[in-house]
């Protein structure tokens, strides 16, 4: 299983018409040194719902894709136990 989540790059610059920020809409967010990286990721979790995760305020694209990775890391656990409980309680009532 694959879960590698979304890195993107967001500004806070507001569009003078409307006075709404622009987010990754931005003409600038090419421009180095302007924006921040955020990223999302989910996972199931022991109950089977998903769980995301979003954070954001890198400097940098790596950053953020070192700190998704620590995430990824800490959620994927949980998803082996998950996937392995279920296989053997699918056992053992198929066993009954």
């Amino acid at each position: 299983m694959a879960i590698k989540g979304v890195i993107f790059k967001r500004c806070s610059c507001k569009d003078p018409a409307n006075d709404r920020r622009m987010g990754a809409a931005c003409g600038r967010l090419m421009e180095r040194g302007h924006g921040r990286w955020y990223f999302h990721c989910s996972a199931g979790d022991l109950w089977g719902r998903r769980e995301r995760v979003r954070r954001g305020g890198f400097t940098s694209q790596a950053a953020a894709r070192r700190a998704r990775d620590e995430v990824l890391a800490q959620l994927m656990p949980l998803i082996d136990l998950d996937q392995c409980c279920s296989s053997k309680v699918t056992t053992w009532v198929l066993a009954s």
